[in-house]
């Protein structure tokens, strides 16, 4: 089962290597749809909390882009480069991170997913 919650931030960026208008300093009303995997609980009936799903993701990832030049911290950041900064802080934060959809636009998105579990394959050493 998944379990997602939504988040609205708006963030300014320029794309230093880009030869089009994302050349110059603008600013996007960036939506982030955070997407967790597994069973819910059966005491609670949960896969997990929407609250504590919410809480862990603005503190480890929203609420340091939220109202910030993104190239200050992101050195190219494209949609593809700002979700995969995202992916890196809340991977280690969110049990059962199973994908983030970064919109960009309501018309231009990026999702980043976990790898799929591949049958037989070997798990780490």
């Amino acid at each position: 089962m998944e379990l997602s919650v939504s988040f609205t931030f708006a963030a300014a960026h320029r794309l230093p290597l880009h030869r089009g208008r994302c050349f110059n300093m603008h600013g996007h009303n960036y939506r982030l749809v955070v997407t967790v995997a597994g069973e819910p609980d059966p005491l609670t009936g949960m896969v997990m909390d929407f609250a504590d799903l919410e809480g862990t993701v603005e503190r480890a990832a929203v609420a340091r882009m939220r109202g910030a030049c993104l190239n200050d911290f992101i050195d190219t950041p494209t949609a593809e480069n700002i979700c995969a900064w995202a992916w890196d802080r809340l991977a280690p934060a969110v049990p059962g991170l199973a994908r983030l959809v970064l919109y960009e636009t309501e018309r231009y998105w990026v999702t980043r997913a976990a790898p799929a579990a591949v049958p037989g394959a070997a798990g780490p050493p």
